[in-house]
Order: C-alpha cells, then sequence, then structure tokens
C-alpha cells in the first residue's frame, strides 16, 4: 500500500471518531433542549473577563460536568481553536450540533482561543503589546508608549524614548544569553527575532525621506505570545 493510501486511511478513522464524538454531543443535545442556552451561560460565566492561566481549566470542569464524558471532550477539542476545527466539525455534525457550534463560536471565539492560549501559563507572563509612537513635535521629542497585558489580567504601561527603549532591549538579550540553553526557544521565535534585528539595523541608516507628524500624533500596533509548543 502506498504512503497515500495509508494517509487515506487515517483520515479517515480520525474523521470517523470526530463523526462518533458529535454524535453523542447530538444525543446530549435532543435530551436537553436548553443546552445551546446553557452552553452560551457557561461560556459567558467563565470568559467574561480577561482569560487567565486557569480559565481553561475551569471551564472545561464546567463544560464536562454539564456534557460530561461522552460530549464534553469534543466540545474542548473543538473550542481550542475554533477557526480552524468548527468547519472541519461541522463537516460531519448534525444540523443541531452545528448551529450550537456556530452559536458559541460566533460569541466567544475569540476568547476560547484567548483562553487555551494562557491555559497552565506563568501569570505574570506577558500575553498582550500595545504600541503607540508618539511625535512630540513641538518638543522635537519622540517616545514609544507601551501597555502590556499579562495573563493574570493585570496592565502595565512604560513610556520612554526610543534610546533608553534600546537600552532595555540590550539588556533583555543580555539576560536571555545568561538561560544559554538553545532548547529554550522555539525556532519561529529565533527567526522572528533575527529578522527583527536585521529590520532594526535597516532603520539605523541614513535616509531622505523625512518624516512629519501633527504634534502628538501617534500611530500604533500590537504583538501577542504566541501559543506555547
Amino acid at each position: 500500500m502506498t504512503d497515500q493510501g495509508v494517509a487515506g486511511q487515517q483520515e479517515d478513522g480520525a474523521t470517523d471518531d470526530l463523526k462518533l464524538a458529535l454524535g453523542k454531543l447530538a444525543d446530549v443535545i435532543q435530551g436537553r433542549p436548553n443546552a445551546r442556552d446553557d452552553l452560551l451561560a457557561i461560556l459567558s460565566a467563565h470568559l467574561d473577563g480577561p482569560p487567565g492561566p486557569d480559565t481553561w481549566d475551569k471551564l472545561s470542569q464546567a463544560l464536562l460536568s454539564y456534557f460530561e464524558a461522552d460530549a464534553g471532550p469534543v466540545l474542548l477539542w473543538v473550542f481550542e481553536a475554533p477557526g480552524e476545527r468548527v468547519p472541519t466539525a461541522n463537516g460531519v455534525a448534525t444540523k443541531e450540533v452545528a448551529y450550537l457550534l456556530d452559536s458559541a463560536t460566533a460569541l466567544y471565539g475569540p476568547r476560547l482561543e484567548s483562553a487555551s492560549q494562557a491555559n497552565g501559563q506563568i501569570p505574570d507572563d506577558w500575553a498582550l503589546v500595545r504600541r503607540h509612537i508618539v511625535n512630540y513635535q513641538g518638543e522635537g521629542r519622540v517616545a514609544l508608549r507601551l501597555e502590556i497585558t499579562k495573563y493574570n489580567g493585570d496592565v502595565a504601561l512604560l513610556e520612554c524614548n526610543p534610546n533608553s527603549l534600546a537600552n532595555l532591549c540590550r539588556w533583555f538579550i543580555t539576560y536571555l544569553g545568561y538561560v544559554g540553553d538553545g532548547s529554550s526557544y522555539t525556532e519561529d521565535t529565533l527567526t522572528g527575532l533575527r529578522e527583527a534585528m536585521t529590520a532594526f539595523e535597516a532603520t539605523l541608516k541614513p535616509t531622505d525621506a523625512g518624516q512629519t507628524s501633527e504634534t502628538g500624533a501617534s500611530v500604533g500596533d500590537e504583538a501577542k505570545e504566541p501559543a506555547s509548543t
């Protein structure tokens, strides 16, 4: 048998397992007419605020308690990565189950992903960074304003000039060198770090293109901590 044939059998087996699990979920829904409303109430209770390191565990316990061991695990599997797994599940689910999944993820999809990513993380680790570059044209200075959201929901604010932030980054890199173990980093992280350093070096070259900005004007974006592997 070819490798493609083996892969096809594995995929068919996974689809059969998923269909069986979703069938058990359909049985629960059929026996509980208010299952959709109850599910949304459970999600609301656990995802109302910023997700913390224990949010996913508490949500898992609630879903397993309500949907029991037969149907709860497949819900958790879908909710871990709803963007890619809901379409897969809906492809083999009943209309009632598909409606349940679509309703839940339409309202709570991003929060479910955030809760899954925060699961087991260090509470004081960073989850999201929003930055704004502010050009104080009248004062002839530029500042970087960082808003750092931690997994425990706390927010730290930092505003400094570019040279100060560069010094802070220098010390960060120095401290990382104390770890002395390449296995502590993912390849994606190291690749992104190298690319960022290359892009930063490019900004240090003289340019004829002057930058203009209104007093107090700012531009911003945000970075998210990637899910642990």
